[in-house]
């Protein structure tokens, strides 16, 4: 026990020699939840400038309240003109002339994101048939019944809080794990090759101090959080729970990084990518489901979409396939702690395999 104190002291002191590497790894989901904050608004109101509403009172002023279930607007609606904002001309008002329904609403685009011109059409287009349908339709034939997954909408403030966690979990995971072994590739390896502790308690050792690190990093993200997210609920066991199974894998990933490459500068842009790309995959910026059939069997397999769907229960009460989840995080766990040993083994513990 004591040669394993002293591995998890000698890890954590030597974090110094890489400062600016793990201050970047504690730095960056801040950094990136700050902006998101700043980003994203409170509700999803698009601006836009109402023109010539007095040829139809009664649509404009359904145009103005057209909200969500939940109440948010659908429109933050002003008569002030801007250069960036789209405009809603009603060029003729609404009506039945000789038993047929007429109008005609000009909508003149500003917006070049074809996502965002989508938002506006289908907003715009939902205004105009709620409005015919509620005014001018007495038998409705076709109803619409929503059935949420989730209890209630998360904002997405909320949602990106959650997610940027397992961002920042991902690449300290990684960073962590690849720095804890490429350090030692600089002179002190052939130390480990010769020594006589067992493999098992030097990876021990650094997967302690790995851990322990992004506790610390953790503690200041979720600190950050909740400043920056007001009413931010954290279940602080929920969240310690995953954030002791993340940082696991993905520091066990790190120091296979850590092996093969050698160099901090390259395990730092393996970190920063890899980091990147298993969140992505895993679901932490949308589904990918959007990518097709490929896309589906890489989220499926990525431990990254789990530890997520964890974090987002743990943070925002999103329903989670439990046994799939602790299934899979634990066989990620199994597969690389076993390759782990067994590549620190044979490459570096045993003689035949000492660093040259």
């Amino acid at each position: 026990m004591k040669r394993l104190l002293y591995i998890v002291k000698k890890e954590l002191g030597e974090a110094k020699g890489s400062l600016p590497f793990h201050i970047i790894a504690v730095a960056s989901p801040l950094v990136f939840l700050c902006f998101w904050v700043l980003a994203l608004a409170e509700e999803i109101s698009l601006p836009v400038t109402l023109a010539h509403g007095e040829r139809d009172p009664a649509f404009a002023s359904y145009l103005e309240t057209y909200a969500t279930p939940d109440g948010i607007r659908y429109f933050d609606v002003s008569d002030e003109s801007h250069k960036d904002k789209n405009v809603i001309s009603i060029e003729r008002p609404i009506t039945v002339e000789n038993g047929k329904l007429t109008g005609t609403i000009v909508h003149e685009m500003k917006s070049m994101d074809r996502n965002m011109t989508k938002n506006f059409r289908n907003r715009l287009t939902g205004a105009v048939t709620s409005y015919i349908e509620k005014n001018y339709l007495e038998n409705r034939a076709v109803t619409i019944t929503e059935k949420p997954v989730h209890r209630h909408d998360i904002l997405w403030k909320r949602y990106f809080a959650a997610s940027l966690l397992v961002m920042g979990i991902l690449m300290g995971g990684l960073l962590f794990g690849s720095l804890g072994v490429s350090k030692e590739w600089q002179g002190t390896m052939i130390l480990l090759s010769v020594s006589p502790v067992s493999p098992w308690w030097v990876l021990a050792g650094k997967e302690i101090a790995v851990v322990l690190k992004g506790l610390v990093s953790t503690g200041c993200y979720v600190l950050a959080a909740a400043i920056t997210v007001p009413g931010l609920t954290i279940d602080i066991a929920g969240i310690a729970a995953a954030v002791f199974t993340g940082y696991l894998i993905a520091g066990l990933a790190g120091m296979l990084a850590g092996i093969a490459f050698r160099d901090a500068i390259i395990c730092f842009l393996v970190s920063l990518l890899g980091s990147l790309g298993l969140w992505l995959l895993g679901n932490g910026f949308g589904t990918m489901a959007v990518i097709g059939p490929a896309g589906a069997c890489i989220t499926r397999a990525n431990p990254a979409t789990y530890l997520l769907a964890v974090i987002q229960h743990v943070i925002n009460g999103t329903p989670v396939q439990w046994q799939v989840a602790v299934t899979v995080l634990f066989a990620w766990y199994v597969i690389l702690q076993g390759t782990v040993f067994l590549v620190y083994r044979r490459l570096i513990y045993m003689p035949g395999g000492r660093p040259q």
